[in-house]
């Protein structure tokens, strides 16, 4: 897989569809910190909002322009609190790692905030080894039923 071929947009209205069925595969509610299924009015109020928050990133991965994953922020002062998901047809290529670099890259590189924190499930064994190969840092200890990882805002960060 060539990382060149990967490529990130802003979400767009037209993206709440297809964030709808990759939030609701049944994999991902049950490694998201919320397992119950989301229904289409409440998505569609909360990615409109979204959409239109100034706070918020979303971007859509796509690898050989099909869609692929989303990765979101969520910035409060001088935190971004991200989240990734990938769609099931593309799971196991790493391209969840590629996504959240290359997101990592533009929140740094577009903003002014200082670190980024992700929260996951102690079982959500995959996502952990995606944020640890993205240099992302476990705050210690683990508290109930999920960790913690921070990626501190650093020139290295910035590629």
């Amino acid at each position: 897989m060539n990382p060149k071929n990967i490529q990130l947009r802003p979400a767009r209205k037209n993206d709440c569809h297809i964030l709808f069925e990759w939030v609701n595969n049944p994999h991902v509610r049950a490694m998201s910190l919320n397992s119950a299924p989301i229904g289409w009015e409440e998505h569609c109020t909360w990615f409109n909002r979204k959409l239109n928050d100034s706070l918020c990133r979303i971007y859509i991965g796509f690898y050989e322009n099909q869609p692929v994953g989303h990765v979101r922020f969520d910035i409060e002062n001088d935190t971004a609190y991200t989240g990734i998901s990938v769609a099931q047809a593309h799971r196991s290529a790493g391209l969840g790692g590629l996504l959240l670099q290359l997101g990592v890259n533009k929140i740094f590189n577009e903003t002014s905030i200082k670190r980024i924190c992700a929260t996951v499930k102690v079982d959500n064994i995959p996502s952990q080894r995606i944020f640890e190969k993205c240099g992302f840092l476990l705050q210690t200890p683990t508290l109930e039923g999920v960790c913690t990882f921070f990626l501190e805002n650093s020139i290295e960060n910035r590629k």
